[in-house]
């Protein structure tokens, strides 16, 4: 009887499981369809509804926290997302870049300093020349024209947002004014809304950010980037 009553539990803790399991996966992929038809509101959303039941899911908090970067609102709560993805995996370049851009606007010298020391520690030199550079131009104001040019022909910021948005940044400010590319982040999208995100809550957007995402471009990437010198 006992063996019995222990085999009924085991059945009905599987299933419970694989309903849980089977919810969460379709939760995934109905945030993912929203992104591709550009209903960026309700796949944070749902997004928001797996971080509920699973605090450390790695797309979800990869996923708003791009959104969030990219869209330059919140970025408090964007970095808040970026490095609980950072930490489910660890070095990613993408995820770090978005950091090292959050950092940077925000002129924040000690963060800038510890996402530099994690991203040397990913081994990928190209990388990690490319974040000394941004940090060099956009926080100490140095000039490195030999670096500038050799990055100007980069795929790293041909592929990565952030990458590029800082390039930009660092064009303009010390190199004078593009010709060839428009910047990505205008002033008026830089602001922070702290007041609704606050860091330790996952709170949902305010009704004027939503109406701003609804339409925003998303680009999302592969979990891992890597670059090398030709």
């Amino acid at each position: 009887m006992r063996l019995n009553i222990r085999y009924i539990f085991f059945f009905f803790l599987t299933f419970f499981f694989s309903v849980s399991c089977s919810s969460d996966e379709e939760t995934i992929w109905n945030a993912r369809d929203s992104l591709s038809r550009g209903n960026t509101a309700e796949a944070m959303r749902l997004y928001e509804s797996i971080l509920k039941k699973n605090p450390t899911h790695l797309e979800a908090n990869r996923t708003l926290g791009m959104i969030l970067a990219d869209s330059g609102l919140a970025l408090n709560s964007a970095a808040f997302y970026l490095e609980k993805a950072e930490s489910s995996l660890p070095g990613d370049s993408s995820l770090l870049l978005y950091l090292l851009e959050i950092h940077l606007q925000e002129k924040d010298r000690d963060k800038t300093k510890r996402i530099l020391e994690k991203i040397s520690k990913s081994k990928d030199k190209e990388i990690e020349s490319y974040a000394i550079f941004l940090k060099d131009c956009l926080l100490e104001k140095k000039k490195n024209g030999s670096e500038f040019n050799r990055f100007k022909t980069s795929t790293i910021p041909t592929l990565l947002p952030p990458a590029r948005r800082l390039f930009l940044k660092c064009e303009l400010s010390l190199y004078g004014v593009s010709h060839n590319s428009d910047p990505i982040h205008p002033k008026k999208q830089t602001g922070r809304l702290p007041s609704k995100f606050p860091k330790p809550n996952l709170l949902p957007l305010s009704k004027s950010s939503v109406k701003t995402l609804q339409h925003q471009p998303i680009e999302l990437f592969p979990e891992r980037h890597e670059f090398h010198k030709s």
